[in-house]
C-alpha cells in the first residue's frame, strides 16, 4: 500500500462561487473520438520529439472506503486477489513492455482508490483552502515509447494509435465496457 499525490491545476475568471464538484468526462464516445482526431492531427505534425505517449484515467467517484475497494477488486486482472475492506490509498501498477514498430514500448496500467482535494489557491499571498475531498476508484494507462534520438511523425501516430488499442484491451480486460473504447 502506498500513498499518491497528483496536483491538478484549473485556472479560471474570478467567481463568488466554486465549484466543488469532480469533473468528469461521461461521454465516452466523444471522448474517444476526440483522442482519434489528436492521434490523426499528430500524425501530420512535423515537429522533433523522441517520445510520444498517451496517458488515459477512468475515475468513478464514491462515498466510502470499503465502496471504494470493492469497485477495484472488480476490476483488478484476473489471478491478483486482495482482500480490502477499509484499507485507504490503494495502488496495484504493472508495466507490460514490448517492441512494437520497432519501438520499445511501455504499457503501464495503475488500479487505484485515490483521495482528491480540491483547493481554492490564493495567489500574492495566503494559504491553500480545501474546498473538498473526494474519494475515487480509478483505472488508469500511460502508454509510450521509450525515448528515442527521434520519431517520424508516422512513427508518433503509431505510437499513440497503439497506445489507445491498449487502453480499449486493457478496459476489456477489466470487464468495464465504455461506449467507443
Amino acid at each position: 500500500m502506498a500513498a499518491t499525490a497528483a496536483l491538478h491545476l484549473d485556472f479560471h475568471a474570478q467567481s463568488r462561487s466554486i465549484n466543488t464538484n469532480i469533473n468528469l468526462i461521461e461521454d465516452t464516445r466523444m471522448f474517444r473520438g476526440e483522442l482519434d482526431l489528436i492521434i490523426q492531427s499528430a500524425s501530420q505534425l512535423e515537429i522533433a520529439t523522441n517520445r510520444a505517449a498517451l496517458f488515459v484515467q477512468f475515475s468513478n467517484p464514491v462515498e466510502r472506503y470499503r465502496d471504494a475497494n470493492k469497485m477495484v477488486r472488480s476490476i483488478l486482472p484476473k489471478g491478483f486477489s486482495v482482500e480490502l475492506s477499509d484499507e485507504q490509498d490503494f495502488i496495484l501498477q504493472l508495466n507490460r513492455p514490448r517492441r512494437e514498430e520497432g519501438l520499445a514500448m511501455n504499457f503501464i496500467t495503475k488500479w487505484s482508490v485515490d483521495r482528491v482535494q480540491i483547493l481554492n489557491l490564493q495567489f500574492g499571498g495566503g494559504q491553500a483552502q480545501i474546498v473538498s475531498e473526494h474519494l475515487i476508484t480509478a483505472i488508469s494507462f500511460d502508454n509510450n515509447n521509450a525515448p528515442v534520438a527521434s520519431l517520424t511523425s508516422r512513427q508518433v501516430a503509431a505510437v499513440l494509435n497503439e497506445a489507445l488499442k491498449e487502453v480499449s484491451k486493457g478496459l476489456g480486460q477489466a470487464s468495464m465496457v465504455l461506449e467507443g473504447f
